[in-house]
């Protein structure tokens, strides 16, 4: 069974959408990880929605809430994340994508999964953009778990910009399916990804890593 019209564990059916990337502004919520790497100015404004008011998040393992939105208003919502380290490279004068994907939560070398939780999400309805880029390693396949169900996907280059990554249900290496970010629409209530880095052939050398750059929450239309 296609594990992407599978219904997940809080009863919500969750799927990955190929649409062409949106260029219009909305109330959403941004989450840029690895803020001590490289951050956003309130005034930058980028993603698949293009936003300004990212939230810059510092550290492996933090907590915030009060989370602002695009406008930069004070929200109800709160983000919770463990990771066992922060990957990237400062890009100071990068372009402002560039900058979002370079900087994110990793799993590190023993296997050690990632997870973040957002809680308290203002929005009825949304749907969730998953940003991730490859380290300076060769390309390989990472492995999310989204409200309960699993994804693979292979994670592209910030050179790529912003390039949806298709699905891929085995560990071949596809490069023509890379990407940097997933959509996941019709979320509703909390919103929970943890990475699952298994290694080469399902082993613990954490070969295959699963970052998290950043996570964009944009409600959906009423």
């Amino acid at each position: 069974m296609n594990p992407f019209y599978l219904t997940g564990l809080i009863g919500v059916a969750l799927w990955v959408s190929f649409s062409p990337v949106a260029v219009f502004a909305g109330s959403s919520i941004g989450l840029k990880f690895g803020g001590e790497v490289n951050q956003l100015s309130p005034d930058e404004s980028c993603g698949v929605v293009a936003q300004q008011n990212w939230c810059n998040l510092s550290g492996a393992t933090g907590s915030q809430e009060g989370l602002t939105d695009a406008q930069g208003n004070k929200t109800t919502a709160k983000v919770e994340w463990s990771s066992p380290l922060v990957v990237g490279k400062p890009a100071p004068q990068a372009a402002a994508i560039v900058r979002l994907l370079k900087g994110y939560l990793d799993g590190g070398s023993g296997g050690h999964p990632a997870t973040v939780t957002i809680s308290g999400i203002p929005y009825q309805r949304y749907t969730a953009y998953v940003y991730f880029t490859e380290g300076d390693k060769a390309r390989t396949v990472s492995t999310y778990t989204v409200n309960g169900v699993e994804i693979m996907i292979i994670p592209g280059s910030p050179k790529d910009g912003l390039l949806e990554a298709q699905p891929v249900y085995d560990r071949e290496v596809d490069a023509e399916k890379r990407g940097t970010y997933l959509e996941l629409k019709d979320q509703v209530g909390n919103f929970e990804i943890v990475t699952d880095n298994k290694g080469w052939q399902y082993d613990s050398s954490g070969d295959f890593r699963s970052p998290i750059s950043a996570i964009q929450i944009v409600e959906s239309d009423k």
